[in-house]
């Protein structure tokens, strides 16, 4: 290289690093190796730790290597190589775990209807009815797109067991760790259980079975073959000389770690008279028993629910309420609509003081990100938030048979949730989650000054103060209420507040020693540095709003004390 070529590589490289001195700081970079790659070694410090449910660490540090918890503790001595993240304000609880996730992997075999039953997507020596798809495996044709993913880990899970979708034997799911990459680097176990879901079609439909009791004639018929076809090929492959070689269907052959109890068959029902109705064909066939109940009323029918033996998901897609237009349209509103509307809440509840154990599931939310307020209703009507941690962490890592998952504990997987204060207060958040190691920040998009708008607490190196911030045509303003029972005492004007894309810029009054604050996020916690320690603003609840004058406060809602019901009656 000439030396006017090596002047201008150079002036080329001082270029570029000026450039790079310029950019708006955010996360820190990652650190890498001598190879290229991310740094495997990451320490999270200043942060609350929910080592498991009913544990608590007020601050502490996680070590992760190579995507597992190498230490937990108060003490950890941070080693050189390590990223360093501060999660001052944030509390780190094990990663959420959604134990029933359903995703198309194939098309309906009744999209095209035809003269005759149309043989399976897959074709081959498999089931002549396309609802029975027990040769199917999840793992096979497993493909987590990007938004999935992201809606996902917004919510605050790490891990799902991945559910095929379609037909009544559907096959085996999958569990799947929630990080970006391939099938083969997601998935955790790749055979967890056979699924069954009573799946019919209407009067119209051309194909078998069109109603309730088909569908489950053909379950149980289906389950009876793959007994006889398993015991046929047993006597033939000990005496194939002078004998008929059984017929090979897959999907029966894939049902015997199910009728061997090797793998758990997990029905999906819609109401508790579904789950006994099927609780007596998994009976009838020593299987091991899974249910995903779609309407909490299991505790209307709780001695039965319990005889079942069956491992319950409940769905947090609480019956809504009913809505009328007028008074004149009230009769016409189903009782059995109110009292879904009022009792699921209180179902977890009731079944957790009953001894029953139970995991949540997100499959029915129309958008995940109202699960943990889902969460925090099922709480006001009587659950415990160490049963609603245990419903999403502890309770579906048994249930998968992960015990890697579900708790931070030395040599588990670090997954992990993080939430901005304790997870279910209204005013908590998730902002990021761990997935083996990777991380994944879960709010992306900039705040506005709606979204500031309300009270804040401001907490650093010698400041504690409420702030209520207000907007106006798209500008902020704010003010240091009055300390409530001090005479004399008035609100304090904020000097100029000012937002630019994720930055917000107080100026403190001069009582409050006129400092003038960089805070940096989105609700509902925005950060900064004051001297060498950080500087907190934290969202608070909304005052509650007195009522009006002549009218009662509200009644909260209470849990409930069902009256005890009739037996369920034989089918």
């Amino acid at each position: 290289m000439t030396r006017v070529g090596r002047a201008n590589s150079w002036l080329l490289g001082l270029a570029l690093l000026s450039l790079c001195s310029l950019a708006p700081a955010g996360d820190p970079e990652p650190v890498r190796s001598p190879g290229g790659e991310p740094g495997r070694v990451h320490a999270l410090v200043g942060a609350a730790i929910v080592p498991a449910p009913g544990q608590r660490l007020e601050r502490g540090t996680i070590l992760i290597r190579d995507g597992l918890i190498e230490a937990i503790g108060p003490a950890v001595k941070v080693p050189d190589d390590a990223q360093v993240w501060d999660l001052s304000g944030r509390t780190i609880y094990p990663g959420l775990i959604e134990p029933y996730l359903r995703l198309a992997s194939r098309p309906d075999p009744e999209a095209k209807p035809a003269a005759a039953p149309a043989p399976p997507a897959g074709g081959g020596a498999t089931h002549p009815n396309p609802k029975i798809q027990a040769h199917q495996d999840v793992a096979r044709g497993l493909i987590l797109e990007r938004e999935a993913l992201a809606s996902l880990r917004q919510a605050g899970f790490t891990a799902a067991l991945v559910a095929p979708e379609r037909g009544i034997l559907r096959g085996t799911s999958a569990l799947v760790a929630l990080r970006d990459g391939t099938a083969r680097e997601q998935v955790i176990e790749a055979r967890v259980a056979h699924h069954l879901a009573f799946e019919y079609g209407g009067w119209e439909s051309r194909s078998y079975p069109n109603s309730l009791m088909g569908a489950m004639a053909l379950a149980r018929q289906t389950l009876l073959d793959a007994e006889h076809n398993a015991a046929a090929w047993e006597v033939y492959r000990r005496k194939p000389l002078g004998a008929p070689r059984p017929q090979s269907d897959e999907s029966l052959k894939s049902l015997g770690d199910a009728l061997s109890g090797q793998l758990p068959l997990c029905l999906e029902a819609r109401d508790a008279g579904m789950l006994l109705r099927g609780a007596n064909l998994l009976r009838e066939f020593e299987l091991v028993p899974w249910v995903v109940l779609g309407s909490n009323d299991a505790p209307r029918w709780l001695d039965e629910v319990r005889a079942s033996e069956a491992q319950l998901i409940l769905s947090l897609n609480f019956a809504p309420l009913p809505i009328w237009d007028s008074e004149a349209e009230l009769p016409d509103v189903a009782h059995a609509a109110l009292r879904a509307w009022h009792e699921e809440p209180a179902a977890p509840g009731l079944l957790e003081r009953a001894g029953v154990s139970f995991a949540f599931t997100s499959q029915g939310l129309k958008d995940r990100s109202q699960l943990l307020a889902r969460v925090r209703e099922a709480i006001s009507r009587g659950l415990s938030e160490q049963a609603a941690l245990e419903a999403l962490t502890t309770v579906p890592s048994k249930l998968l048979g992960a015990p890697q998952l579900g708790t931070i504990r030395t040599g588990g997987a670090a997954n992990l949730t993080i939430s901005v204060g304790p997870l279910f207060e209204e005013t908590s958040a998730v902002t990021e989650v761990w997935v083996e190691g990777l991380r994944y920040p879960t709010q992306t998009e900039l705040p506005t000054p709606k979204d500031l708008a309300g009270r804040w607490r401001l907490s650093g190196p010698g400041e504690d103060l409420v702030l209520e911030l207000s907007h106006e045509e798209g500008l902020l303003s704010g003010k240091i209420p009055a300390a409530a029972g001090e005479e004399g005492a008035e609100d304090q004007a904020l000097g100029p507040v000012e937002l630019w894309r994720d930055r917000l810029r107080i100026q403190l009054p001069a009582s409050s020693g006129g400092l003038i604050l960089t805070l940096r996020g989105r609700p509902p916690l925005l950060e900064g540095r004051l001297g060498e320690g950080p500087l907190l603003l934290q969202k608070l609840a909304p005052k509650p709003k007195a009522p009006k004058e002549g009218q009662p406060p509200p009644r909260p809602l209470r849990p409930l004390d069902l009256p005890v019901r009739a037996p369920w009656p034989p089918l």
